[in-house]
Order: C-alpha cells, then sequence, then structure tokens
C-alpha cells in the first residue's frame, strides 16, 4: 500500500480527534459508558494528549498519513541531537496489519541509521504494536507498570558480560 506523508494542519483536528477515538476508544469499553459521555470523555482526554505532546515536544514534526486522498493516520516525530524520538504514531484500525505501520518504521530506520542515532518510543504493554517493535529489531530499555521504554540501534547493543 502506498502512502504520503503530509505536515498536519488546524483543519485535521477533526480527523486526529477521530483516530484517538478510534484508537483508545476500545480501552473504555468495560466502564459501559452512553454514547454521548464516551465521546465527551475521548474528546477530553484527546486534549489532553495533545496539550501533553505540545508542551514535551514543542518542536516535534506531526505529519497526516494519506493512501491518495483518504487520511489514515498520523506520526509525531521529535528529533534531538542524540536521539530521534518516535512520539506517537496512530492509524485507523481497518488499516493496522496492512504493512503501512511497518513501512514507516523501517523509513524512520534508515532515517535514523544515516544519522547514526537511536530511534526511541514508548508503548504501552499492552499494546499489540510492541510485536512490530520487536520484529523490528527494537529492544526493550525500561518496563513500568504503563510505559515500555524501546530503542533501535543500528548496530545492536550487547550487554556487558562479567
Amino acid at each position: 500500500m502506498t502512502y504520503e506523508l503530509r505536515p498536519a494542519l488546524w483543519e485535521d483536528n477533526p480527523f486526529l480527534e477521530a483516530l484517538y477515538a478510534d484508537v483508545h476508544g476500545p480501552e473504555f469499553a468495560s466502564l459501559d459508558l452512553s454514547t454521548d459521555h464516551l465521546a465527551h470523555l475521548l474528546a477530553l482526554k484527546f486534549k489532553a494528549q495533545r496539550m501533553d505532546f505540545a508542551a514535551r515536544f514543542p518542536d516535534a514534526d506531526h505529519s497526516i498519513i494519506a493512501v491518495g486522498s483518504t487520511t489514515i493516520g498520523h506520526l509525531l516525530i521529535h528529533e534531538k541531537p542524540a536521539e530521534i524520538r518516535l512520539v506517537d504514531i496512530a492509524l485507523l484500525s481497518p488499516l493496522r496489519g496492512a504493512g503501512v505501520g511497518t513501512s514507516i518504521l523501517e523509513q524512520l530506520q534508515a532515517y535514523a541509521a544515516e544519522r547514526d542515532l537511536p530511534l526511541r518510543l514508548a508503548v504501552h504493554p499492552q499494546n499489540p504494536a510492541t510485536r512490530l517493535f520487536h520484529r523490528l529489531g527494537f529492544v526493550t530499555t525500561s518496563a513500568e507498570t504503563n510505559r515500555t521504554g524501546m530503542e533501535w540501534n543500528r548496530t545492536p547493543s550487547v550487554p556487558n558480560e562479567k
């Protein structure tokens, strides 16, 4: 599947909010909320996430992922002198597993390798994308209850032997 990246614009906010709901809505299914209450909760969480990302990664590159004229996801990358951080990547549920995420990650790995920088990310331990990250050579660097830190390097790090 051929995709394109373009800069995210203010006009993309309705899509980005719907994408957030598509990705995170199932996490709240057990709360047994009405459709309106669930929509309100997801809208608040979307706004909180956007504010958090803007505060922590003010210089991040935010892109929209599109296939033809159809927007299918977004990508948020923060590059610093010592690392490239994949802040967030999300695809609409019907397109997950179609190879788009793999292709984007492989391009990011090539970009990081050209610059001799590690590619880092954090993911929820239950996120199915964790399998994809491992398959592409990411290693776990930290593990917490709600966050797993992962890193990819062009040359795999070898644990110190004692």
